[in-house]
C-alpha cells in the first residue's frame, strides 16, 4: 500500500475496485457483424405474429364496434398480445441478465460479456446496452443520426458499438452450448 512520501503519518491508500483489464482478442472470437444482424432481426421477429394479429383485430375490431355495444370484441385479443409481449420483454430481460443472450442471440450463438470475458449481468446487457444507450434516440432528429452512427460502429477493428462502449461490453462467439 503506497505511503504519502511528504507526509509518513498519513493513512495507507489502496483501490477497492478491482482493475477492468480488456482480454485479448484473441482469447474472445468477436462476433461477425452479420451475425449480430442476423440476432437482432430473429429477436424483432418473435414479435411480427403478434403485430399482425393485433393489426387484424384491429381492423375487425373498427368494423364491428358501436357505441352502443358494452366491449368490443378485439379486447381480449389486444389484452393477450400485450402479455404475450411483456412476458416475451421479460423472458428476453432474464435471459440477458442470466447468459448474456436473447433468444436471437443464442440462436446465432453469440453471447454478451464485458470488455474482460467476465459475464455482463443486469447492469452492463440490460441497463447500459439498452435502457441508457435509448436515451439519445428519444432526441427527435437526432436519435436517427445517433442510431445510424451507433450502428456503424461495428464496422471498426474492434466491432464494439456506441453501446458496447457505454456499457463496456463485447459480443463474442459463444464456445459451449447455453441451457
Amino acid at each position: 500500500m503506497p505511503i504519502d512520501p511528504a507526509n509518513p503519518f498519513s493513512a495507507p491508500t489502496a483501490s477497492l475496485e478491482p482493475p477492468v483489464v480488456a482480454a485479448p482478442v484473441g482469447e474472445l472470437d468477436l462476433a461477425p457483424a452479420s451475425t449480430r444482424f442476423l440476432a437482432v432481426l430473429l429477436d424483432g421477429l418473435l414479435f411480427v405474429p403478434v403485430a399482425l394479429i393485433a393489426a387484424f383485430t384491429g381492423y375487425s375490431w373498427r368494423k364491428t364496434a358501436t357505441a352502443d355495444v358494452g366491449l368490443p370484441s378485439g379486447v381480449p385479443v389486444i389484452v393477450l398480445v400485450g402479455l404475450y409481449c411483456v412476458a416475451l420483454l421479460a423472458y428476453q430481460i432474464y435471459l440477458l441478465t442470466t447468459t448474456g443472450q436473447t433468444l436471437g442471440k443464442r440462436w446465432m450463438k453469440i453471447k454478451i460479456v464485458k470488455v474482460d470475458g467476465s459475464p455482463a449481468g443486469f447492469v452492463h446487457a440490460v441497463l447500459l446496452r439498452s435502457v441508457v444507450n435509448g436515451l439519445p434516440r428519444l432526441i427527435p432528429g437526432l436519435g436517427n443520426i445517433y442510431s445510424v452512427v451507433d450502428a456503424v460502429f461495428i464496422f471498426r477493428k474492434d466491432r464494439r458499438c456506441i453501446h458496447d462502449h457505454i456499457a463496456s461490453t463485447r459480443v463474442i462467439l459463444a464456445r459451449s452450448p447455453q441451457p
